[in-house]
């Protein structure tokens, strides 16, 4: 038998290619991480100017975090269960197409309920996180899935330091709005990417054999009840933790503001 040349050589770039897919895929999702969680810690710096700039106390100021992280605590589960429903690559994308719009939005900010309202479509877009690492398991064999998870979970906490870091930096220069302007194009080519290049490689997971049935199929459904009753015991829960954080440390600052005006 002979074996064309150009044949071998198709096969060997074929092959590469697939050896490089896995951690190609990986590094354009850990972008996405890195992407989704320096709109985390970006503002942290902010705070103050914030305060100042529309005027409102600390008790307020901390929904800027607890809105983002509420929703997003309260949206992971569901974006899995839509992941599984009609696909991880689509809610990933649907995802970061919301996380894109909150981020430019927030740049737009010119009152502290605008801003609250632009962080909780930011906390939406932090749910793609479990349709990423969905399509990363799906992406690498068994015995090489736990370097890959090592490394995009790294991404996680590179975010928020690069977030912080970054952050800073940019708020001194630029103002705080700049932070949302600033992350915006990097999320926009990190979306663009995975719908180029990362491939949605799980069977059809929006369809459901039917045992006994053959070619029987139907659709899987959300559970609306049990949404609804996670969604709010999460954030029941959520909630409180902030009401009793905000609680005790204006107790603090009005302790000791007391105490400095008995002391003067």
């Amino acid at each position: 038998m002979i074996v064309n040349r150009s044949d071998r050589g198709n096969e060997k770039k074929s092959s590469s290619t697939n050896n490089r897919s896995p951690w190609f895929t990986l590094a354009i999702l850990s972008s996405t991480l890195l992407a989704v969680m320096f709109s985390e810690t970006m503002l942290l710096p902010a705070i103050p100017e914030i305060m100042h700039d529309f005027k409102v106390p600390y008790s307020t100021s901390a929904w800027i975090f607890s809105a983002y992280l509420i929703v997003a605590a309260v949206m992971t589960p569901i974006a899995g269960k839509l992941s599984d429903i009609y696909g991880k690559k689509k809610i990933l994308l649907a995802l970061l197409v919301i996380y894109i719009a909150g981020i430019t939005a927030g740049g737009f900010a010119n009152s502290i309920t605008f801003l609250l309202v632009t962080r909780i479509i930011q906390g939406v877009g932090l749910a793609a996180v479990p349709a990423a690492f969905s399509l990363l398991r799906d992406s690498f064999p068994p015995q090489r899935l736990a370097i890959a998870v090592g490394v995009f979970g790294s991404a996680y906490s590179g975010g928020s330091v690069v977030g912080l870091l970054i952050g800073a930096s940019i708020i001194q220069n630029f103002g705080w709005h700049a932070t949302f302007f600033s992350i915006a194009p990097v999320a926009v080519i990190v979306a663009t990417m995975i719908a180029k290049f990362v491939r949605d490689s799980s069977n059809n997971a929006q369809l459901l054999t039917i045992k006994g049935t053959g070619a029987v199929k139907k659709r899987l459904t959300i559970d609306l009840k049990g949404a609804l009753a996670l969604s709010t015991t999460i954030s029941s829960f959520l909630i409180a933790l902030t009401l009793i954080e905000t609680c005790i440390v204006s107790c603090f600052c009005f302790h000791r503001k007391k105490n400095c005006v008995s002391t003067a």
